[in-house]
């Protein structure tokens, strides 16, 4: 399984590719980037965190960490599920991303005038 992260002023966009299945699991929404920060920076800290969860039914992404410490990522498509435990660069990746694409969602529109700037990507094996 292949994971791609990439951010942009649209948000957080994960592509994976399962071996039977391929997906998008996009977060844009201001309030979810927030919350996908908050998790990333506790989970990197060692601090106490709870599982969180975005998509609808059909696409779902969702993050948790074990009692271990190992923060795991689940991706899932029409019923199907692939997990994959996230290193701490990884970690730290997604953090950095979610920062930028968080800043971008409350970036003033009249700042954001221009070209935009190409999205910033990460891959995550």
């Amino acid at each position: 399984m292949s994971v791609t992260l990439s951010a942009s002023s649209h948000g957080l966009r994960f592509t994976v590719q399962a071996p039977l299945w391929r997906s998008e699991f996009v977060i844009s929404k201001a309030n979810d980037l927030a919350t996908l920060a908050v998790f990333t920076r506790r989970a990197i800290n060692q601090e106490k965190t709870i599982p969180i969860k975005f998509g609808g039914e059909v696409n779902q992404l969702g993050l948790r960490r074990r009692n271990d410490g190992q923060v795991l990522a689940e991706f899932e498509h029409d019923g199907a599920m692939e997990r994959i435990a996230l290193s701490t660069l990884q970690l730290y990746e997604l953090e950095i991303l979610t920062q930028y694409a968080l800043h971008r969602a409350f970036e003033p529109s009249s700042f954001a005038a221009g070209n935009p700037l190409p999205p910033e990507t990460a891959t995550a094996a």
